[in-house]
């Protein structure tokens, strides 16, 4: 006589389906960790253990995996096809953050940032510009590790079609799931957004006590 299959629980369905979500939201490259740390941020407690067996019975693999903790600011940076687009990357930074004073601002000896264009924007905004040394990675190893998450977790490797749908997908990646659902070791398993908010929470707290 032939059995009858288990019977699955509410409980493990809705660890199924949170599973399986978190992972579509990653593009497929969130690990059991990351999947983990997300869900429980949600509400939802979840062991690195269990989410790695949920995600073997559901077949869902990692794609990509890494941890950076800077929240990124200026949106166009990400693709650089002419001097404009690392200038509007910079507005765009500089207006979000509410046109902050005292900021430097560091990055690689690319032409873009040395270009008369983009000094003549620091020059506008006051900001004082910091470059890494030449040919030194460790310098600038915030952004490096970033591009490494963005092409392993994110870049399909077939490459894209037209700019614009390149242009999306980044944008995709860093306003939709980077900034708000990428959880961070260095921010204790916090996405960028909501370190950010607690960073500006505390310091309003603190001036009132000064």
């Amino acid at each position: 006589m032939a059995k009858r299959p288990k019977r699955v629980s509410s409980e493990k369905m809705k660890a199924f389906t949170v599973v399986k979500v978190i992972h579509r939201e990653s593009n497929g490259s969130a690990g059991a960790r990351t999947i983990a740390t997300i869900a429980t941020n949600r509400g939802y407690p979840l062991s690195r253990y269990r989410a790695s067996k949920l995600m073997k019975l559901q077949c869902l693999v990692s794609g990509g995996n890494g941890f950076i903790c800077k929240k990124a600011s200026g949106l166009g940076n990400v693709i650089i096809t002419q001097f404009t687009i690392t200038g509007q990357a910079l507005n765009m930074a500089y207006e979000r953050r509410g046109k902050p004073d005292n900021v430097m601002f560091h990055s690689d000896q690319g032409c873009h940032y040395t270009s008369t264009y983009f000094r003549q924007l620091l020059w506008r905004y006051q900001i004082k510009q910091s470059m890494s040394r030449r040919g030194n990675c460790w310098d600038n190893a915030p952004m490096e590790r970033f591009f490494r998450s963005l092409k392993s977790e994110w870049i399909p490797e077939t490459g894209f079609h037209s700019y614009v749908e390149a242009k999306q997908t980044v944008l995709d990646y860093i306003i939709g799931y980077y900034s708000q659902v990428r959880p961070h070791s260095h921010n204790h398993g916090l996405t960028p957004n909501e370190a950010d908010n607690r960073y500006w929470e505390n310091s309003k707290s603190r001036a009132k006590f000064t």
